[in-house]
């Protein structure tokens, strides 16, 4: 995945995390798309099934993320940054949020989540947390990691999609 990342020069990314407190969340997991069907997810800390031990992900991709050279960019990455912060991980060379740009386009809005974002640039629906997460009663950490990634690795590709469009 890494080396995918660095070639591409340019991504976006997204984190899965067990709070909307963005800082006490703990990062369970971590998206990516770098292409429009070029898309991964990097399960973290979830209860159970086989996932990347943190100090792989540390070592591997935490040297991308603070890469000024690589460009990165996501949906309100406000958030992000500061799960990230919260985590011990930099991030640098971000070049794009999704929620702000369309906030400038379409300032008349009064919606810019993601949701809201792909239905009205790409018309389409994304699987909802609700789905993948028993009527949202679920934490991140609690759902199994096949559902957890098709959520967020969604999450990532469209994203980049809506970016593009944008």
């Amino acid at each position: 995945l890494g080396e995918a990342l660095r070639r591409a020069g340019r991504f976006s990314f997204d984190t899965e995390t067990n709070s909307l407190n963005a800082q006490s969340a703990e990062l369970i997991g971590m998206s990516f798309a770098w292409g429009d069907n070029q898309c991964a997810y990097v399960p973290l800390r979830h209860d159970d099934g086989e996932q990347v031990e943190w100090h792989r992900f540390i070592s591997e991709l935490g040297p991308i993320l603070a890469d000024q050279d690589i460009k990165k960019f996501g949906q309100n990455l406000k958030y992000d940054i500061t799960v990230f912060r919260q985590n011990g991980l930099a991030v640098d060379g971000v070049d794009g949020d999704t929620l702000l740009l369309d906030y400038v386009l379409a300032a008349h809005s009064r919606r810019h989540g993601l949701d809201d974002l792909e239905q009205r640039h790409l018309g389409h629906s994304m699987v909802s947390y609700a789905e993948v997460s028993d009527g949202e009663r679920l934490k991140f950490n609690e759902i199994d990691i096949e559902s957890a990634a098709t959520y967020a690795a969604e999450d990532a590709l469209v994203t980049h999609l809506v970016e593009q469009k944008l």
